[in-house]
């Protein structure tokens, strides 16, 4: 296939952990332990399936501003 086009798009993939250094924080749907991508930008709850942007090294834990977690995201956190 000598036309094709390599893809462009693809995700690299996430890399979590366990929060240590926001022990006190907990996901405000589930109330569960959250992960941390190890760029410090996400926190993620695997039960409710949300994101949470850390902004400014401040976690943004409202539920109306969190997103859904990607398939992928979802794949390596139940892989933790």
């Amino acid at each position: 296939m000598e036309n094709e086009k390599p893809a462009e798009n693809i995700a690299t993939p996430i890399q979590v952990t366990l929060v240590h250094e926001f022990a006190d924080i907990v996901c405000p749907l589930s109330k569960e332990k959250l992960y941390m991508s190890l760029d410090k930008q996400w926190l993620y709850a695997l039960s409710s399936q949300k994101a949470y942007r850390i902004k400014n090294h401040i976690p943004i834990m409202l539920p109306s501003e969190a997103r859904a977690i990607t398939e992928d995201e979802n794949a390596v956190l139940k892989s933790s």
